[in-house]
């Protein structure tokens, strides 16, 4: 989200909502957004460049579902919800980095995020296994995974906020 101060120009707001798009995206068929409790609800609507904008500008706060309606995904997140888990997901990091793979690591207010793009969507089955892999060799325990589910069932999945 763009603060108030750095509101770009409507060229580079539609730019950045393409980006924003093309990366983290699954769905366009429904999206999730931020009620002003906090709870997130899916709206069973197209998502549009609209609300990509709208999100940017901080009028609206939307979630994206993890794994498109194949149950495939393009990145999976790992989430510390405190300290002690964020300095973990920062481990984790510097071991990739060693071994040449790109992470992104993402403050929260309790901890942070941990986000690893693929090159190709992959069945949320081998994501989630990938990311369990990660934290087992780690022997991390207290971190939540994204996608929740390998294969969606009913409805549209877990969902991170933008």
């Amino acid at each position: 989200m763009v603060g108030k101060e750095q509101q770009p120009n409507p060229e580079q707001l539609n730019n950045l909502a393409r980006i924003l798009d093309e990366v983290f995206i699954q769905r366009h068929d429904l999206y999730a957004r931020q009620l002003d409790n906090g709870r997130y609800v899916c709206v069973r609507e197209p998502l549009t460049q609209a609300h990509l904008e709208a999100h940017l500008q901080g009028k609206i706060t939307l979630g994206t579902y993890m794994l498109d309606t194949e149950s495939k995904g393009n990145f999976l997140v790992l989430d510390a919800d405190d300290d002690p888990n964020w300095r973990r997901l920062q481990g984790i990091t510097r071991v990739l980095e060693g071994m040449e793979t790109e992470s992104y690591l993402e403050r929260s207010r309790r901890g942070g995020h941990l986000w690893l793009f693929f090159e190709k969507s992959l069945p949320g089955r081998e994501m989630r296994k990938f990311g369990q892999g990660l934290l087992k060799h780690f022997n991390i325990d207290s971190v939540e995974l994204f996608p929740k589910q390998n294969k969606l069932k009913t409805g549209p999945g877990s969902l991170v906020r933008l």
